[in-house]
């Protein structure tokens, strides 16, 4: 689509960049909002803009000229615990984006939430349909997005042309900071994981996101919600998968879930100590029993697009990794 031009809100997470690279691929003219210098951003051929999720004169600015917005830029669980800027960025600055975007009408806003703003729908099947997290023992990060998902799809309802994508677990290439699933990735690549965690999740490839919120802007009705998932496997598939291509041995032992449960919080606290990001925690444990009967079928049949084999992506992720590595 020559000639086009969107706008990446969160570019420098690991979607935000894939997409970047995605509609570059696809001759999108893009801008890159930040809160402050990436390099591996800005060594795209981009233009790059710094300011604030929660400052709209800001936003309608840099909307100006822009044909989409993706809105990717959240707080996610394990990068900090100030549960109060979660909600914050995550409700207060989707909020901020729609209304710079109800400023400019052509634009057509994609916003990505996650499948855990959904409930868990137990032994049923979670579709797009299924209810929003309500609980207020909920996680933050689960409650946040719920939120989020409803604002946009309450200014879909009042006109904003404005569509919801949920991926599941994510993982894949040029994951540079790294995301929590591609820190695994890492450790189990260097053998410094040793221990695994029973339990399972629908794993999606980054690039197939990307592919998915493109389309969306192209063919998605407003008010369109799109569950983005892959292929369900076991934590312990999972590592076996990396470990195969990293040609490393799979750790052994797999903690049972009430084990887990108690010893995460340790876990938690040992690595805040130690000034590391945990991969480990109560609310990763939690994700791995939650949500793994689920249809991504919409995806498909509106989208027409198929989600690439798991060991694909588990080979370029690991291919990946190394070059990073040297």
């Amino acid at each position: 689509m020559a000639g086009m031009k969107a706008v990446v809100t969160g570019a420098a997470g690991h979607i935000g960049i894939n997409l970047i690279r995605h509609l570059l691929d696809n001759n999108w003219e893009v801008v890159a909002l930040l809160r402050k210098e990436t390099p591996y951003v800005s060594a795209l051929p981009i233009q790059v803009k710094y300011g604030d999720i929660l400052d709209v004169d800001f936003l309608i600015e840099a909307f100006s000229g822009s044909d989409a917005v993706f809105h990717l830029a959240g707080v996610l669980p394990l990068q900090e615990n100030d549960t109060a800027r979660m909600w914050r960025v995550n409700v207060e600055g989707t909020r901020t984006v729609v209304d710079a975007c109800r400023s400019h009408k052509q634009l057509k806003l994609v916003y990505c939430s996650t499948i855990h703003a959904f409930a868990d729908t137990q032994d049923e099947v979670l579709n797009e349909l299924s209810p929003l997290v309500s609980d207020s023992r909920a996680p933050m990060y689960d409650r946040s997005k719920a939120a989020a998902q409803k604002i946009i799809l309450q200014a879909a309802s009042e006109g904003t042309h404005a569509v919801v994508v949920c991926p599941t677990g994510v993982v894949g290439p040029s994951d540079h900071k790294p995301s929590s699933l591609g820190g695994v990735v890492r450790q189990l690549m260097s053998r410094r994981m040793g221990a695994l965690v029973a339990g399972g999740s629908n794993w999606v490839d980054v690039r197939d996101v990307a592919r998915v919120m493109l389309r969306a802007v192209d063919v998605a009705e407003t008010g369109s919600v799109f569950i983005v998932g892959g292929h369900y496997r076991s934590v312990s598939q999972f590592a076996a998968a990396v470990c195969a291509v990293s040609q490393v041995p799979v750790p052994w032992f797999v903690c049972p879930l009430w084990l887990a449960r108690l010893t995460a919080p340790v876990y938690e606290g040992f690595a805040n100590l130690m000034g590391r990001t945990p991969v480990f925690t109560r609310e990763s444990v939690r994700a791995l029993h939650t949500h793994g009967n689920l249809s991504s079928d919409k995806m498909k049949t509106m989208l027409g697009i198929t989600p690439r084999a798991f060991e694909e992506t588990i080979a370029d992720t690991v291919a990946w990794h190394r070059s990073q590595k040297g």
